[in-house]
């Protein structure tokens, strides 16, 4: 089984709550990659359709974004 990968808002946004962040993830806006090889790359929905770790609330809180309801 592999792991989700970690993601945090890009662009100096924040959310104070996992709702919201689930919100611009499924609407498919930019996150940045966590990772130690790629860290620092841009991504977002499209690149990890099943879902991944978010940071949010000023970096102290982790939750799961679950993937992309299909149509």
């Amino acid at each position: 089984m592999m792991s989700l990968p970690t993601v945090t808002p890009a662009y100096g946004r924040d959310y104070s709550s996992l709702r919201a962040a689930q919100q611009d993830w499924n609407e498919g806006k930019d996150f940045v990659l966590c990772d130690y090889v790629r860290g620092g790359t841009y991504t977002s929905c499209r690149d990890f359709p099943a879902g991944a770790m978010v940071r949010y609330a000023k970096l102290t809180k982790i939750g799961r974004l679950k993937p992309v309801p299909s149509d």
